[in-house]
Formats: structure tokens, C-alpha cells, sequence
């Protein structure tokens, strides 16, 4: 784990929390969490956070990497943020017309690397996820880019 960390950080110029301070995170745990996940989420959550600052909505994430326990307690379906691939981002002062227009333009925008329903077959970059307090975006890549530790 060390090296692919290590491997990981050396290929980004900085971390992504420095490079776009409209990023913010619930739990301090999660900033640093967040430089392990796939850098194609890096991107992803600029040009999310972009569109959030132009729209003057919160950027928050709730959740980044967690471990196949965690996931348990949690009853999770899907392994995305244990492989590196998933983010939560909360959508606490967002109305439904806000979320609806995220959602539908990301992913309209990231369907070529979206994560894959299992409910219905269909790409979303984007999925409402939860219920009452707990209602947060869930945001996966594919599971082809999820992060596998090198064995060494």
C-alpha cells in the first residue's frame, strides 16, 4: 500500500485539495483519503466544484476510500469507494432543480468512464443515494479504473 501511495502522489503536481479550494470535506479523515483515489476523480471533482462555485451551490464530500469493513457496517452494495473510484458529495442547501441539473449534466458529460448501474445497465457518473438526512450524490468511475495495489 505504501508504494502505490507513494507511486500515486508522485504523479500529481499537488494535492487536489490545494489545487481547488472550493473542494471542502465533511470529515478530516477524507482530505487526506482523497489523494489515493483514482486521479481521474481528481478531475472529476474540479470540474464539479467549478460548476458548484458558478452556480454558488456547496462542494462538499462526505466520503472517499474506505475499507471492505467499513463497507460492511454500512451495508454498501458496491465496492467503488473501496477500490478508489467513488466519492459521496453532500447535497444538504441544494433544491431538486440544482439536483437535477448536476446529475443529468455529469453524466451526460463523463458517460465514457461512468460507473455502471447494477439495477439497470445504464452509465451515470452521477446517483442520488440514500434517504432523509443521509440523501448525498454518489460519484464512480467505471470499475475498470478502480485502484489495485501492486503485489510486490
Amino acid at each position: 500500500a505504501t508504494a502505490l501511495i507513494k507511486t500515486m502522489n508522485s504523479i500529481l503536481p499537488k494535492k487536489m485539495q490545494e489545487m481547488n479550494p472550493n473542494i471542502r470535506f465533511k470529515h478530516e479523515k477524507d482530505i487526506e483519503l482523497f489523494n489515493y483515489v483514482n486521479p481521474m476523480l481528481y478531475h472529476v471533482a474540479d470540474d464539479m466544484a467549478i460548476w458548484c462555485e458558478e452556480n454558488k451551490l456547496p462542494f462538499v464530500i462526505t466520503a472517499t476510500v474506505t475499507t471492505k469493513e467499513e463497507d460492511r457496517k454500512l451495508n454498501r452494495i458496491s465496492d467503488s469507494h473501496n477500490e478508489k473510484r467513488a466519492i459521496d458529495v453532500s447535497i444538504r442547501g441544494w433544491n431538486k432543480l440544482q439536483m437535477g441539473l448536476f446529475e443529468g449534466h455529469f453524466c451526460e458529460v463523463y458517460k465514457h468512464i461512468a460507473s455502471i448501474s447494477k439495477s439497470d445497465g445504464i452509465a451515470r457518473m452521477v446517483a442520488l443515494h440514500g434517504e432523509g438526512d443521509n440523501l448525498h450524490f454518489h460519484i464512480a468511475l467505471h470499475s475498470k479504473y478502480k485502484v489495485v495495489e501492486s503485489k510486490k
